[in-house]
């Protein structure tokens, strides 16, 4: 292990948030002195553990660390600057945020720009980035600072309106996942060859998680995950395809070269909520989303954005799932909270597979070796009726979605659509044709 992933494995551990960090012991307190003093760590990652150890409640051992660091010589310059003699605006806004204080409008959309700006890209700049992001997080974004980052992230993004009557958004997280089989990408064609066409977006690989997405999966199977907004709206409005994946830096990639920053700061930012957000293909007619979220105080400020969202005038419906990884996949094992928005109102209730006939299953282990390879392999056959238990949930996450958005009026007919469309293995030719 070199010292740089001894040091992320320690931002790991202390930098998560307020409720889920565990505090660093006396050992490997001293091993962050250590990393400090090495130079084959990122000054980008020492400084999120700083912030992270200024924020945090910290035990007498990380406090007695942390005055350590804020004397050593080994402490990036950026974090001096910002404890002691902040002087830009910027540097005097993360100087607010070290004291858990909420920004204003005004702030916000000043760090926003700096943050986005391309020409600030030194070191010294990515660590007051760094401070920015953990200090929001470690803060506990507000609604403003949330709304505020959404209205840029949308508004920034290139976006390509298509002539279908229901575009279905799978707007997952962006860093995939590592536990389970990331089954979104074969949804879409399998709702494709009943006659509902479906958007997915992501990037290549983003932290934390850095996992299975859909990127990977198109790049595994031999397909282009980087077509143009133009290619991908016409895959849409093709009726042999009517599904279709669009790359962050196609269409926001100021936003995509962040990603390196974000690698070296480890933890999930703001910007890992926002993303999935920004709807680069919407209908003329009819736009719905289906998202994810893992933790509790995510349920009211996914909503929240949602709501936001939907006043940017292409979005119809949303469906808020508690799913696997926070993403908008529904488990089989178990049933799992569900939110549906409309224009009028917000209803919450429970789904289960067993609400559509289908198996609930026992609990399903996680497995951390899960890889792209098996996964697609995994998604192939179960578009190919080969593999029962994953054609399974295939159908009950799509049923879930066409019925609670109210896209269909008889049940059982269109299970028995999708069952026809893997046998007879039209799905299938959905996905070839992509």
């Amino acid at each position: 292990m070199t010292n740089q992933d001894l040091l992320v494995s320690l931002l790991k551990q202390k930098g998560t948030g307020k409720t889920m960090s565990k505090s660093l012991n006396k050992e490997q307190c001293e091993q962050v002195l250590n990393c400090f003093a090495s130079a084959e760590c990122s000054d980008v990652t020492k400084t999120t553990l700083w912030t992270a150890l200024m924020m945090l409640e910290n035990t007498d051992e990380e406090q007695t660390l942390l005055n350590c660091l804020n004397t050593s010589p080994f402490l990036p310059q950026t974090c001096k600057t910002v404890l002691e003699n902040p002087s830009t605006e910027f540097q005097k806004i993360l100087n607010l945020l070290l004291k858990h204080q909420s920004l204003n409008e005004t702030d916000m959309q000043q760090s926003i720009t700096r943050l986005f700006d391309p020409i600030v890209n030194t070191k010294n700049n990515d660590c007051e980035k760094a401070v920015f992001l953990e200090g929001l997080r470690l803060k506990e974004e507000t609604n403003l600072e949330n709304q505020i980052m959404l209205h840029y992230y949308w508004h920034s993004s290139q976006r390509a309106i298509c002539d279908v009557p229901i575009l279905i958004d799978l707007s997952t997280a962006y860093d995939g996942f590592n536990r389970h089989p990331q089954l979104a990408l074969f949804t879409a064609p399998l709702l494709a060859s009943i006659g509902f066409n479906v958007v997915l977006h992501g990037c290549e690989e983003v932290s934390p998680k850095r996992g299975i997405n859909p990127y990977k999966l198109l790049q595994a199977a031999g397909k282009n995950p980087t077509k143009s907004l133009e290619q991908v709206k016409t895959s849409l409005e093709t009726n042999s395809i009517a599904w279709g994946y669009c790359d962050q830096r196609i269409f926001f990639p100021e936003a995509d070269a962040l990603r390196p920053l974000r690698q070296l700061i480890v933890k999930r930012p703001l910007l890992a909520t926002i993303e999935k957000f920004c709807q680069p293909l919407v209908s003329k007619h009819r736009t719905v989303l289906i998202t994810g979220y893992t933790h509790p105080p995510y349920r009211q400020k996914t909503i929240n954005l949602l709501q936001k969202l939907q006043s940017f005038g292409h979005l119809d419906t949303y469906i808020i799932l508690r799913g696997l990884e926070g993403s908008c996949t529904a488990p089989q094992d178990r049933r799992c909270p569900i939110i549906i928005g409309n224009q009028s109102n917000v209803q919450e209730d429970f789904v289960s597979p067993a609400d559509f006939d289908l198996n609930l299953h026992d609990r399903i282990e996680p497995n951390p070796e899960i890889n792209v390879t098996d996964t697609l392999d995994l998604g192939l056959k179960a578009l190919s009726g080969q593999s029962k238990n994953t054609q399974e949930q295939l159908i009950y996450n799509c049923l879930l979605i066409l019925s609670h958005a109210n896209l269909i009026e008889n049940l059982e007919a269109t299970k028995k659509k999708l069952q026809d469309s893997i046998s007879s293995r039209k799905a299938l030719s959905h996905w070839d044709a992509y």
